[in-house]
């Protein structure tokens, strides 16, 4: 992973540098539609008290696509991502798990402050993520599924430190979620159903799983997003080299929480439309 973000920075001091000193001022737009395309490295965790108390961690590759405007004063971003890889027990050297976090968001930002040296930015996202697990060293329970909508509320602050180069941080905090997650020991029916005896698996019920989703509130459900990036603007494009923190903690009963954590970096290339 070392190697990965070292070989991620240099790409980028180098773009930075050649960005420098080949373009004239003039020639760049703050303004613009833009397409993105990113790819890159982190470090992965998930931890499902329910099935055991292991923390699984380990590498992981992440990348991205998605469109997005720059106004003066609004952000607006369409962005889908991947995070996946092989995670393994913190406990031992033979048991590893394969994770995949999957996630659509649409953010849409206005400006909040007057002019000054911060450009400072709030508005609403609307996330659309699954989480899944598969470990075939666990048997009949070796495959876990979480899929929530999440509306959250994001803050952004961007610093301009010279004509080409920005500096941007951000915070997302999930307000409510509609949370679905897989039980049942490898049987994929809510538990509501089998319970009540109204689960049956020739009549079609599969449909229908989606429809029991659970809303979430603070205090059950936890969702961060934080990032941290540098931004190079060019005449026809602009990249970024970013960090980025990704939590989730999810308890449908008291002593069986789910926490999954993905820290990536990412270089993301923007082409202006």
């Amino acid at each position: 992973m070392k190697n990965n973000i070292i070989m991620l920075l240099s790409i980028f001091l180098g773009l930075t540098s050649a960005g420098t000193y080949g373009q004239d001022v003039d020639d760049i737009d703050t303004k613009f539609w833009g397409i993105h395309i990113g790819a890159g490295t982190g470090f992965s965790s998930i931890q499902e008290l329910k099935t055991s108390g292991v923390i699984f961690s380990g590498l992981s590759t992440n990348y991205r696509l998605g469109f997005g405007k720059r106004a003066e004063r609004s952000r607006f971003e369409f962005d889908i991502s991947l995070t996946t890889g092989e995670m393994k027990a913190q406990t031992n050297e033979i048991s590893s798990e394969n994770k995949f976090n999957a996630r659509l968001n649409i953010a849409y930002l206005r400006r909040i402050a007057p002019e000054s040296g911060l450009k400072w930015y709030l508005g609403p996202v609307l996330e659309v993520q699954g989480i899944f697990t598969d470990n075939a060293d666990l048997s009949n329970n070796s495959s876990y599924l979480l899929y929530n909508n999440t509306l959250s509320v994001k803050g952004q602050v961007e610093k301009q430190i010279n004509n080409r180069l920005s500096l941007t941080y951000s915070l997302a905090t999930g307000i409510v979620g509609m949370v679905y997650e897989r039980q049942s020991f490898a049987f994929s029916a809510p538990q509501e159903l089998l319970e009540s005896g109204q689960y049956n698996n020739r009549a079609g019920e599969q449909t229908r799983l989606y429809k029991h989703g659970k809303m979430a509130t603070l205090g059950k459900y936890y969702r961060f997003i934080s990032g941290l990036s540098l931004n190079l603007n060019r005449s026809k494009s602009m990249w970024r080299l970013s960090y980025n923190w990704d939590f989730l903690r999810y308890r449908q009963i008291s002593k069986g929480a789910i926490t999954a954590t993905d820290h990536n970096v990412t270089l993301t290339y923007i082409f202006k439309v």
